[in-house]
């Protein structure tokens, strides 16, 4: 939905980010923010 909702309002993606780590990783990268 929030993608789609980007492409109607700016444009299509030209580049997608997948990040895929370990709950205990991002939590510690979330709370250094």
């Amino acid at each position: 939905k929030q993608g789609e909702e980007f492409e109607k309002k700016i444009a299509p993606p030209t580049l997608l980010l997948y990040v895929d780590a370990g709950k205990d990783t991002m939590v510690k990268r979330l709370l250094k923010r």
